[in-house]
């Protein structure tokens, strides 16, 4: 795991499926999610595939499970579009098995309480690498202007 960051991120579009889970059911909704945005939208180029965790508490809340898009690509039957403005993220990199993921998500959270960097809510995962899983994991901060000066 590489440590901790504070990064820019640009503005995206993803196209997506929206699913409430707990982390327990997460290696079952994700993957089926993928295949449904995939399947739904066939022929299209699609990017990387992303899920974002919107408000998670005590380990259950709201995901966003898609694929990475062009801004102007209509999405398929069943799924959706979101555009997610750019801004301030705390990251890190995991290489290794998605069941170890905890402790790059714990390291990514641990600092931004550290740097006492307000968190939005909103989080995300872009699965970077299939044969050697790697997985960047993004707490998107709400840095004031004051701050960043």
């Amino acid at each position: 795991m590489d440590q901790p960051s504070v990064v820019e991120f640009p503005a995206v579009s993803l196209v997506c499926v929206e699913r409430q889970a707990q982390m327990s059911e997460l290696p079952q909704v994700i993957p089926a999610g993928l295949d449904a945005v995939a399947a739904a939208n066939n022929g299209l180029k699609l990017g990387p595939p992303r899920v974002y965790y919107v408000n998670w508490c005590e380990g259950q809340g709201e995901i966003w499970i898609g694929f990475v898009c062009e801004t102007d690509l209509e999405p398929g039957e069943g799924t959706m579009k979101k555009d997610i403005p750019g801004g301030t993220a705390m990251f890190a990199r995991h290489a290794g098995p998605y069941n170890e993921l905890t402790r790059t998500w714990d390291a990514v959270l641990g600092a931004a309480h550290a740097h006492e960097m307000p968190m939005t809510g909103l989080s995300w995962e872009d699965y970077v690498e299939p044969v050697v899983p790697t997985t960047d994991v993004y707490v998107e901060l709400a840095v004031c202007a004051a701050r960043a000066q």
